[in-house]
């Protein structure tokens, strides 16, 4: 699950899971929940790495 609120400065995110990408769309300085659903994992283990960009596309945050 995904929660911004009003200061929300984050417009997409890159979420990896397991080496699997999904892309999300946030709305900018707006309070919002988004559910993303996991992919299937054979070894029920799961590694996340993440992309945050601001409105204008450029890279705020890498994990």
């Amino acid at each position: 699950m995904i929660v911004t609120n009003q200061y929300n400065e984050i417009a997409r995110m890159q979420l990896y899971i397991n080496e699997q990408g999904i892309q999300q769309e946030l709305d900018v300085n707006q309070k919002s929940v988004n559910w993303i659903d996991l992919p299937e994992s054979k070894s029920e283990t799961y590694e996340f790495k993440y992309k945050y960009y601001d409105k204008h596309g450029e890279l705020i945050e890498d994990h």
